[in-house]
């Protein structure tokens, strides 16, 4: 299913504020199988700080169902091209029923040296403001990928200018952080 057909499904289900997959500039592949896993031995709460060093994940669930289920997931943000999810994100707010809103999620990409990834950011925002969502959602913080746009929220300075830069350039579109 395209993504807008995922947003069609949840509209008529009923709910009202529904926010599109993080799309980039560029076409990113997400990382390789397994994406989900089940933690076995984490089976209750964790303490902030006393997360251990390392865990087991099994691909199999277990027999059992139970309320004390632990996963991890690794997708890495994938993305298709602008080309691709511009027009997808136009036939998804054409999928809302009144009332309802579509949030589009962007994130910038700076792979190799010398890129620019408060720039990128700011054009991945412009791009999707071309399909006129209800609201821009900038993601600063996935800790699943390998750049730097996943730890954004701990730089607040490069966080601010971002998100100073992205609102001129969405305007008048607000910018949910």
């Amino acid at each position: 299913l395209f993504r807008s057909e995922w947003i069609g499904i949840l509209s008529r289900y009923g709910y009202d504020v529904l926010t599109a997959k993080t799309v980039r500039t560029v076409s990113k592949k997400a990382h390789s199988f397994p994406n989900w896993v089940h933690l076995p031995g984490l089976t209750s709460a964790i303490s902030l700080g006393s997360f251990p060093t390392s865990v087991l994940g099994q691909v199999d669930l277990p027999e059992n169902s139970s309320l004390a289920l632990s996963a991890a997931n690794s997708f890495g943000m994938p993305s298709h091209t602008p080309e691709e999810w511009i027009p997808d994100l136009v036939r998804a707010k054409s999928l809302l029923l009144p009332g309802q809103i579509l949030i589009a999620s962007v994130v910038g990409t700076a792979d190799k040296p010398g890129q620019d990834l408060i720039k990128d950011f700011v054009e991945c925002g412009r791009r999707a403001a071309e399909a006129k969502p209800h609201v821009v959602e900038v993601n600063l913080s996935c800790p699943n990928v390998y750049g730097q746009e996943g730890s954004l929220c701990t730089n607040p300075a490069a966080a601010g200018e971002i998100c100073r830069q992205l609102t001129d350039a969405v305007k008048p579109i607000p910018v949910l952080v």
